[in-house]
């Protein structure tokens, strides 16, 4: 599948549930407006108010963008600490974004 290529090129182990993980790959594509496979500041400002440039922890590599597979290992990692962490964050962006399950 796309996410364990993802995981074995980004370097991090599959832990998130299959339905959470393809909650999270939405989440992406909507705060990725432009389509580039990436989200900016001005993306995650859009998406997240105020909170948004703290999506930027998750930009291991700092080079200003978050792409799908630094997301997908931040939220695998978060898992591991917080499975109701990562639940929490979905529930809040989904009804910010005005997504459905």
């Amino acid at each position: 599948s796309q996410y364990h290529a993802t995981a074995v090129t980004a370097g991090y182990q599959r832990i998130v549930p299959p339905d959470v993980e393809r909650q999270l790959d939405l989440l992406f594509q909507a705060i990725d407006r432009d389509g580039n496979g990436a989200i900016d500041k001005t993306e995650c400002i859009a998406a997240a108010g105020r909170e948004g440039p703290v999506m930027f922890d998750i930009d291991t590599n700092q080079d200003s963008k978050v792409t799908v597979e630094e997301w997908m290992k931040f939220f695998n990692h978060q898992w591991m600490a917080s499975p109701d962490s990562v639940m929490c964050i979905l529930e809040v962006m989904k009804k910010r974004l005005s997504l459905r399950s």
